[in-house]
């Protein structure tokens, strides 16, 4: 089975919210290896969403999460 890291995108202001913490850690941690950089910015759900810098981050790190899969 593959699983996929699951998030919602706010394309106006550059974020990615990952729904769940397994989601969270693996986005993180494949946007900081990419070294694309973001800020954590506080959500009206009590969790961050990854603000990228730019629109080409943005398009990057969005790039790079739709490629992750994870066998199970």
């Amino acid at each position: 089975m593959i699983k996929r890291p699951q998030c919602a995108v706010n394309p106006s202001l550059m974020e990615i919210w990952p729904i769940d913490e397994w989601s969270r850690k693996i986005i993180i941690d494949t946007v900081s290896n990419q070294k694309i950089e973001f800020t954590l910015n506080q959500t009206t759900m009590g969790t961050p969403a990854l603000r990228m810098n730019n629109i080409e981050d943005y398009e990057k790190a969005l790039s790079t999460i739709k490629d992750i899969e994870i066998e199970n």
